[in-house]
């Protein structure tokens, strides 16, 4: 599937915390890699190794709070991605 996608990854990302309950209490953040130059080694193409520079959010939640707020489920907890087409005016930070 790589030979498919352009990199680096510039489109808008949406990462989401699933509650596995509540949609509406889920929890979700945009990032833009096309946005910051800085950001753009994150989403280049793996390498060989699998490994590339991570990034992400400082404080999208603690792990106290996703068992106190049920996000964690039989020991487990679910992420989605999405790659966008464009960022909701709504969810910029």
């Amino acid at each position: 599937m790589d030979e498919f996608q352009d990199w680096p990854v510039k489109k808008p990302l949406l990462f989401t915390l699933v509650h596995p309950e509540s949609g509406r209490k889920s929890i979700r953040k945009h990032l833009v890699p096309g946005a910051r130059k800085d950001l753009l080694v994150c989403f280049s193409r793996p390498s060989d190794s699998g490994l590339n520079e991570g990034c992400g959010f400082d404080r999208m939640i603690t792990l106290d709070a996703m068992d106190h707020e049920g996000f964690v489920h039989n020991d487990a907890f679910a992420v989605a991605l999405s790659i966008r087409q464009t960022v909701p005016t709504k969810f910029l930070d």
